[in-house]
């Protein structure tokens, strides 16, 4: 019960900061000294002094939503600028490059990686960029067909038909990814 009333302190100490109320271990007033050199002195009363206090950090408080809220829409914004830019440009590739689609299926990836991680506003040129780096005949290769059934390998011999996978590393990675896709008919 001692863990659990400590516990109950911090929370209500915690609260008490957040709301700008006094509570056991805050004094609002703390962080308002002009207020409290004026409870000193005896021109206001300590009461007084903490709706002074309450209504200050209620004003900060409705000042900070308010700025988040701003910065969400802006956000906003900044997101439907970046998808009509993107929108704008994929018209006109498409307008302009036979191929378009067998390009765009391989340049998917890089489009989600980009859009994950770059702000908006670079959307626009870094995927053109990307589309610009594939080879003027990029064309997916058409779907691999269904592989023949093969008999089950033997657990006690080893398959030495069985294909070694390449080791993956920083310089191949692409080209395997690559390969990859255009095995799955992407």
């Amino acid at each position: 019960m001692g863990e659990a009333y400590d516990r109950m302190q911090g929370e209500l100490q915690w609260l008490g900061q957040q709301l700008g109320r006094e509570a056991p271990g805050f004094d609002p007033l703390s962080a308002h000294p002009d207020l409290a050199g004026r409870v000193t002195s005896g021109d206001i009363t300590r009461d007084v002094a903490l709706e002074l206090a309450q209504h200050r950090h209620t004003g900060q408080l409705q000042q900070s939503h308010t700025q988040a809220q701003q910065d969400r829409q802006q956000q906003d914004v900044q997101y439907q600028q970046g998808i009509a830019s993107v929108q704008q440009l994929g018209a006109q590739l498409r307008a302009s490059d036979a191929q378009f689609d067998q390009k765009l299926a391989l340049l998917t990836p890089s489009i989600e990686l980009i859009q994950r991680t770059l702000p908006p506003s670079q959307w626009q040129t870094e995927i053109h960029r990307a589309y610009l780096a594939l080879p003027a005949t990029a064309i997916a290769a058409p779907a691999a067909a269904a592989p023949v059934a093969r008999n089950a390998p033997n657990p006690i011999r080893a398959n030495s038909a069985a294909p070694v996978a390449p080791q993956i590393t920083p310089e191949n990675a692409f080209d395997l990814g690559v390969q990859a896709a255009k095995a799955r008919g992407q």
